[in-house]
C-alpha cells in the first residue's frame, strides 16, 4: 500500500511539475504562411502544454503586426536574433516549405540563433512529433526530414527525475525498515 501510494504520488508530482510554464519551450516560428499557420494550429491542439509560441517572424511587410492563429507577427529576419534574446526563446521553428530557397540573410540569422544555443526545428519534424503524421506537402525534396533520427528533448530530464525519485523511495524504504 505504501509503495502504491508513493508511486502514485511520485507520478502525479512528475506530471504536475512538467506541465508548469517553466518547463515549456518558448518558440519563435519563422514563416507565417501556410506552413506556419499549420504548425501553430498543430502545436495549439496537440502539444500546447509543451510549447509556448511567442510569435512569428516573416519578411512579408503586410503580415507585420497581425495576429495569425492567435500568435503575433513580431518582425522580419533582421529581428530574429534580438527577439530570441529578448523573449527568452529556446527553440526556432522553421516553417518554410522550400528550404533550398532560404536567402543568405535569413540563413545568417538562423546560424546566429544556433550559435546562441537555440534549437532550430524544421516544421515537418515538429508536426510529426506533435501529430504523429508526416506533412508530405511541406517536406518538398528533403528526404532527410522524413528519415530524421528519433529525438526526445525531455529524455534526459525524465531519466534524471526518475533516478532521483528511485533514490528517494529507496531511502524512505530503508528508513521504514531500519
Amino acid at each position: 500500500v505504501y509503495t502504491l501510494a508513493s508511486l502514485s504520488f511520485g507520478r502525479a508530482l512528475y506530471v504536475f511539475s512538467l506541465t508548469q510554464p517553466i518547463f515549456r519551450r518558448r518558440a519563435l516560428v519563422v514563416g507565417a504562411g501556410l506552413a506556419g499557420r499549420i504548425i501553430a494550429r498543430a502545436v495549439r491542439e496537440n502539444v500546447s502544454c509543451d510549447y509556448q509560441l511567442v510569435g512569428f517572424i516573416d519578411d512579408d511587410p503586410a503580415k507585420r503586426g497581425k495576429i495569425i492563429e492567435g500568435t503575433p507577427v513580431l518582425g522580419d529576419h533582421r529581428d530574429l536574433v534580438p527577439l530570441a534574446k529578448e523573449l527568452g526563446v529556446s527553440e526556432v521553428i522553421l516553417a518554410i516549405t522550400h528550404f533550398h530557397q532560404i536567402r543568405e540573410d535569413l540563413f545568417r540569422a538562423l546560424m546566429g540563433c544556433q550559435e546562441m544555443g537555440l534549437q532550430i526545428v524544421p516544421m515537418p519534424v515538429l508536426y510529426e512529433r506533435a501529430t504523429g503524421m508526416v506533412p508530405v506537402e511541406h517536406i518538398g525534396r528533403m528526404l532527410h526530414v522524413i528519415l530524421h533520427p528519433n529525438y526526445n528533448p525531455t529524455a534526459h530530464l525524465y531519466e534524471g527525475l526518475k533516478r532521483a525519485l528511485d533514490i528517494l523511495i529507496a531511502l524512505a524504504g530503508l528508513a521504514v525498515l531500519g
